[in-house]
């Protein structure tokens, strides 16, 4: 899945894009684990679940490389 990753205030967030979901932590792999663990409960949904808002698509493709 692609992701974006941004900071926000104190934390860290990993937005995903196909699916919008994210994870969040202190650190970037604190959020990215998160986000691990959000897929993994969600494995059977994620079909489901629309794409990430087009603003994190911006986001994306804006960035310098560091969303993952």
């Amino acid at each position: 899945m692609q992701t974006v990753t941004y900071k926000e205030g104190d934390q860290w967030i990993i937005q995903g894009l196909e699916h919008d979901v994210s994870g969040q932590g202190d650190t970037p792999e604190r959020a990215r684990r998160r986000l691990q663990t959000t897929v993994t409960a969600l494995a059977g949904e994620l079909d489901s679940i629309p794409q990430a808002h087009q603003r994190f698509w911006d986001m994306e493709r804006d960035s310098e490389g560091i969303g993952g």
